[in-house]
């Protein structure tokens, strides 16, 4: 292998940094004038308190609760009407995990989780992200001090394989050896959709490291589930519009700027009530089932498992049931009460509004319209057909 790309020069490239790192890396930071830019246009009362919090942070540790908790916290507090957790009991001890939850936005699910799990005295889980959303470098700088291990994702295939391997080895490294839990999400971007479903893609990087067959070596990272569910998703418009306008080109590709408009829309749009769930870690889920015998079946079997797990999880609102409502053109659940008439009009003004965002003709808006829908109906779809499922 090229020595350019050994495993620990990869390592040293997507690793968070270590206690003994974060003077520097604070420093470069405070002295970036665009990330003070970008403080100040966040939180323009506090920026200056965070300044010095960053400064005076020593640790990893430091920075997350003095910094990023307290950002993220107040930020949220202002755009959504309430945020929660659940399922402390299924998961039990306070154990290295490794979280695998639906993705519906950038930097919230995993900064949410990470402020839930604070709370309830549990650790905070390292951050797994996509090297394509380090759009400058004191973006970088700022996720290692977060914790954050970097998926490289835009290499050649032989130099993405050492990658892969590497990051299955610190994943693995983390739950085993440093006493750390990991977030990842189920899927590579987000789902525009929200049919959420793990990639197998994802099972198998995380099972290049490790010994014995695929199943023993999921099971060594201790897998937990993670349900995710806002009320609201200020993205959904700009989802609707890539999902359109992919349908027309399948060659589209994002331009440049559309990944930070997303991270902004994301955390300062309004997002009504936030709720996480907690899953029964998968060890336990596998106990209950029977594995199939034949090897290229086991990893669809356990994506189905943390999918049904997630699915089963989630915490619906009016807009769901509104939304499935809609797209059948049959009142089913106006009339079992699962929402009120004021309710189904003020989802469908918020609906209009957000067709309206997407810049698009008139033409396009009756299947902008249909996408949005579709958005906000999945997720019930997933919940009753998980339901049904026994186990």
């Amino acid at each position: 292998m090229d020595q350019s790309y050994s495993r620990a020069s990869i390592l040293e490239e997507i690793r968070p940094y270590q206690d003994h790192e974060v003077e520097a890396a604070t420093k470069a930071l405070t002295e970036n004038p665009e990330f003070v830019m970008v403080l100040k246009m966040a939180t323009p009362e506090y920026a200056d308190a965070f300044m010095t919090a960053i400064r005076a942070a020593r640790t990893i540790k430091d920075f997350k609760l003095n910094f990023s908790y307290k950002l993220i916290k107040g930020i949220v507090e202002k755009n959504s009407f309430s945020c929660s957790i659940s399922g402390r009991s299924r998961l039990g001890a306070d154990v290295p995990y490794t979280f695998i939850s639906n993705h519906r936005d950038i930097v919230l699910d995993s900064a949410l989780l990470n402020i839930l799990l604070s709370d309830i005295g549990y650790r905070l889980p390292r951050i797994a992200i996509g090297d394509n959303l380090l759009v400058r470098p004191w973006v970088k700088d700022l996720v290692r001090l977060n914790d954050s291990v970097i998926v490289q994702r835009s290499l050649p295939p032989r130099q993405f394989l050492a990658s892969a391997q590497t990051l299955s080895q610190y994943i693995r490294y983390s739950i085993q050896e440093d006493d750390s839990s990991m977030w990842i999400a189920q899927r590579e971007g987000r789902a525009k959709d929200s049919d959420d479903r793990t990639q197998i893609a994802l099972l198998k990087m995380i099972a290049l490291s490790g010994t014995g067959d695929v199943i023993h070596r999921l099971k060594g990272i201790n897998i937990a589930p993670v349900s995710i569910s806002y009320e609201y998703d200020p993205c959904d418009y700009l989802k609707a519009r890539e999902l359109y306008t992919r349908k027309r080109n399948p060659e589209y590709r994002k331009p440049t700027g559309e990944d930070v408009l997303n991270m902004k829309e994301g955390i300062m749009g309004y997002k009504g009530r936030i709720h996480f769930a907690l899953g029964t870690p998968l060890n336990q889920l596998l106990e209950r089932e029977e594995l199939p015998k034949a090897h290229n079946e086991q990893l669809q079997f356990v994506a189905s498992v943390i999918d049904k797990e997630i699915h089963k999880l989630y915490r619906l609102y009016p807009g769901n049931y509104i939304a499935e409502d809609l797209l059948s053109g049959v009142d089913t659940y106006g009339k079992a009460g699962h929402y009120s008439p004021a309710e189904r009009e003020q989802f469908l003004t918020y609906l209009t509004q957000q067709v309206v965002k997407t810049g698009l003709p008139q033409e396009a808006h009756e299947e902008l319209r249909s996408l949005v829908l579709l958005m906000y109906a999945n997720p019930l779809r997933n919940h009753l057909k998980a339901n049904e499922l026994k186990g």
